[in-house]
């Protein structure tokens, strides 16, 4: 999986250039390929810097030092892993227009059908044959706004025509000169999107930590469907669409911080019930001598809920080496498997003579599960059971993950015996679709029906391109999908 990027805004002249690298150095956890910030002077000037790499490794003192001296009173920023277009092209913040008319546009996620907003941009002679969808949504409401439209007026004309996924950001001038800051959501509220207030501000970020990491207080949600802009007199708040929420389960099970919440709830705290609900499901299959051990980082919560529940004793076994990314952002599956050789760290003494539960959040080519049960045997393990946070991967995701191709996910071309066989484990056991929404509704209060979880039932709640859509195959299985 590529995951889909971070966003953030910030509308304060003390601290715009400061604050949105602070977040986007946090919330690297969604996309390590590129890194931008850019933003908007008190004098209307347009400004902005994109670097491909790590935004921990581009915004040093240095540069946020450099960026500083542009005096910023409204920054947009953004972390980039490709999810449509090439990984070294495409960067942003995106820009777009004229003069002192032009935009700065952050997307997070992906517009699964383009063909309403690509029609529109021919129609209106913007050229879209060289751009992503990021790009194509940037010159589309640049447009409206360099034939006079206010910022606000233009993305409401667009947003009929954006569909799929969105949490965007827009730095542009007002009518009168001002800079303004413009935030939504999708509809559906598939991606993430944090309203924060600063000292001196306004903010917004893909996750909470990314506030708190700029110094921000977290006021609410921007809510699916709604749009807010932020000026030196006004807050303007628009409702552009109906909310029908449809937030990505995947955001709970992988993607963002643990430290980050949803709902109010720490994402590690989510992530442990959902490991207590795996140990209840699978409850008959563990000895009273196993040893459990979550796969770093992001399973560790779902270990440690799955050894409270089953009165199991916990021991991190199995530690990341720093030096090592997140692996499935790497281009190529030769090179995530070489990096998964030096990824893991193992206590070679723990392990030898004894039964081990590894839980992991989920299994999708079940190239590390694999590895790491090959890895434990090879220490002395008696024997290796694998648990996964999350049902089976069988379907892909057009809303923001870059799932690899149907054929890749390893649920969609096998029983789960096979895939236990492959694996050269004891026993595997995945989290119920049920047991997973029933968790996370005890925790959060968040009824099932507002989750995307279209990636473990193919049911798609957004248009997709029939084109995808012609390509996806049904399962060899529905086992743990209610």
């Amino acid at each position: 999986m590529n995951e889909k990027c971070a966003v953030v805004g910030v509308y304060d002249a003390s601290t715009a250039a400061r604050g949105a690298a602070d977040a986007l150095k946090v919330m690297e956890n969604r996309g390590s390929g590129a890194t931008g910030i850019g933003g908007i002077t008190d004098e209307g000037k347009i400004q902005y810097m994109r670097e491909a790499g790590a935004a921990g490794d581009i915004w040093d003192d240095e540069r946020v030092a450099e960026l500083a001296t542009w005096g910023l009173v409204a920054a947009v920023g953004h972390d980039r892993y490709a999810t449509s277009g090439r990984d070294d092209a495409h960067h942003q913040p995106a820009e777009s227009g004229i003069g002192d008319q032009q935009i700065l546009l952050s997307h997070n996620g992906n517009l699964s059908d383009t063909r309403q907003l690509s029609l529109d941009s021919v129609y209106r002679g913007i050229r879209v044959d060289d751009v992503n969808d990021s790009e194509m949504k940037t010159r589309a409401i640049a447009d409206r706004v360099a034939k006079g439209a206010s910022i606000e007026d233009a993305v409401e004309e667009v947003f009929p025509m954006l569909t799929g996924a969105f949490s965007t950001i827009i730095v542009s001038n007002n009518r009168n000169g001002d800079p303004v800051l413009t935030a939504f959501r999708d509809r559906h509220g598939v991606r993430p999107l944090a309203l924060g207030r600063t000292a001196g501000g306004l903010m917004v970020a893909s996750e909470t930590m990314g506030l708190k990491a700029a110094g921000a207080d977290f006021v609410r949600d921007i809510e699916p469907g709604e749009m807010i802009s932020i000026s030196p007199d006004e807050i303007e708040i628009r409702h552009l669409a109906e909310p029908d929420p449809k937030f990505d389960m995947f955001e709970l099970i992988y993607f963002s911080r643990p430290d980050s919440e949803f709902k109010g709830v720490p994402i590690a705290d989510i992530r442990r019930a959902m490991g207590r609900q795996l140990a209840i499901e699978h409850a008959d299959k563990l000895s009273d001598d196993t040893l459990v051990v979550g796969v770093p980082a992001t399973a560790v919560p779902f270990g440690q809920g799955f050894a409270e529940q089953s009165g199991l004793e916990y021991r991190q076994l199995i530690t990341k080496n720093p030096e090592v990314g997140r692996t499935f952002m790497a281009p190529t599956q030769a090179l995530r498997e070489a990096l998964r050789e030096i990824k893991y760290l193992f206590e070679a003494d723990m392990i030898r003579d004894r039964n081990i539960a590894f839980v992991d959040d989920s299994i999708v080519r079940n190239t590390t599960a694999a590895f790491i049960t090959r890895k434990l045997k090879s220490y002395g393990a008696l024997s290796v059971s694998v648990f996964s946070g999350s049902p089976p991967i069988r379907f892909p995701n057009f809303y923001g993950i870059d799932t690899p191709e149907q054929r890749h996910l390893i649920a969609a071309r096998k029983e789960i015996d096979a895939i236990r066989d492959d694996i050269g484990a004891a026993y595997l056991g995945y989290l119920s679709l049920d047991g997973m929404m029933q968790s996370v509704y005890d925790i959060t209060g968040e009824p099932p029906e507002n989750f995307e979880v279209s990636c473990f039932t193919g049911h798609y709640p957004i248009t997709v391109d029939p084109a995808n859509l012609r390509r996806i195959r049904q399962p060899v299985s529905m086992q743990f999908v209610a």
